[in-house]
C-alpha cells in the first residue's frame, strides 16, 4: 500500500461521508445526509509516484435511499469512447484559482471542458505521463480547470438524457493554465475491479459513444433507484458557475457502496 493510501486507511475510523452537501447564502441544508466509512478500499495497484490506478471505494455503514436531491451517476464502461472534444463538466470545492480558496459561503462550483486526446496530452505534459488508465480535459489556452481541493471529484458527460461519469479528478500542474489540460482517472477502466470489490447492487454502467443515437445507449449492468449504491458526486444539470483546478495529493473517491 502507498503512503497515501496507508495514511487514508489508518484515518477511516475517523471519516463520515456526507452526500449533498450543499451550503447556501443562509448555510442550511435540510436534505444533507451523513453516514460512518466502515473501510476504505484501495486500487491494489496505486502508484503515489505517478497517480496510475488513482482511485478507491468506501463502504458505508448504511443505506442511503435515493431522492430527488441524491441520485446516482452511470458509470463509463468497458469499451466507452470520449473522444477529443467531448463536452464534458467537473465540479468541487477546491481553490477558483492557484493559492486561492474558495470564499464563503462555500458554494460547489462547476465548468465545462472537452476532452483532450491521450497522445496529445503526453505531448503537452511530458511523454508517457498519461496512461491508459487516464484521461484529459481542459482548454489549450487554459482558464477553466479543477484545482487544489478538487481531488476525487467527477468528471461527467452526456449521452442523450443520461448522466455518464468518465473521470475522477487527479492530477495537473498548476491550475487552468495554458497547454496544461487537468489529468483523470479514467473510470471505464475499472468496471471489473469496482464490481468484482462490490458483488452485488452493482452500479449502472453505460457504453458512452457520442456518436450512439439514443435508441442505442447500452446499459451494461442495471441500477435500481431503490439501490444502496450511491455516487458520492451525483450528477444532474449543471449549474453555471466559475472555473476550479486540482493537484493530486489524496487517493481518489468513485462512489459509496453499502453491502
Amino acid at each position: 500500500v502507498a503512503g497515501q493510501s496507508a495514511q487514508l486507511q489508518l484515518r477511516r475510523s475517523f471519516l463520515r461521508c456526507s452526500l449533498f452537501t450543499w451550503r447556501t447564502q443562509q448555510g442550511v441544508n435540510t436534505y444533507e445526509i451523513s453516514r460512518n466509512v466502515i473501510s476504505i478500499i484501495v486500487h491494489p495497484s496505486y502508484n503515489s509516484q505517478t497517480s496510475d490506478n488513482d482511485i478507491a471505494l468506501i463502504h458505508l455503514s448504511s443505506t442511503v435511499t435515493f431522492n430527488d436531491y441524491i441520485k446516482p451517476v452511470c458509470l463509463a464502461a468497458q469499451n466507452s469512447a470520449f473522444p477529443s472534444g467531448t463536452s464534458s463538466w467537473i465540479t468541487g470545492w477546491g481553490d477558483v484559482q492557484a493559492g486561492v480558496s474558495l470564499p464563503a459561503p462555500g458554494i460547489l462550483q462547476e465548468t465545462m471542458v472537452p476532452v483532450v486526446a491521450n497522445d496529445q496530452c503526453n505531448t503537452l505534459l511530458g511523454s508517457g505521463s498519461v496512461t491508459s488508465n487516464m484521461m484529459c480535459a481542459g482548454l489549450i489556452e487554459g482558464g477553466k480547470d479543477t484545482c487544489q481541493g478538487d481531488s476525487g471529484g467527477p468528471m461527467v458527460s452526456k449521452q442523450c438524457s443520461v448522466w455518464v461519469q468518465s473521470g475522477i479528478t487527479s492530477w495537473g500542474y498548476g491550475c487552468a493554465e495554458p497547454n496544461a489540460p487537468g489529468v483523470y482517472t479514467r473510470v471505464s477502466q475499472y468496471q471489473s475491479w469496482i464490481t468484482n470489490n462490490i458483488g452485488q447492487n452493482l452500479p449502472g454502467f453505460i457504453i458512452f459513444n457520442p456518436s450512439s443515437t439514443c435508441q442505442s445507449v447500452s446499459m451494461v449492468s442495471p441500477a435500481s433507484n431503490t439501490s444502496p449504491i450511491a455516487a458520492a458526486t451525483t450528477a444532474s444539470t449543471p449549474l453555471p458557475v466559475s472555473t476550479t483546478s486540482r493537484l493530486s495529493q489524496y487517493l481518489k473517491i468513485l462512489f459509496v457502496f453499502v453491502f
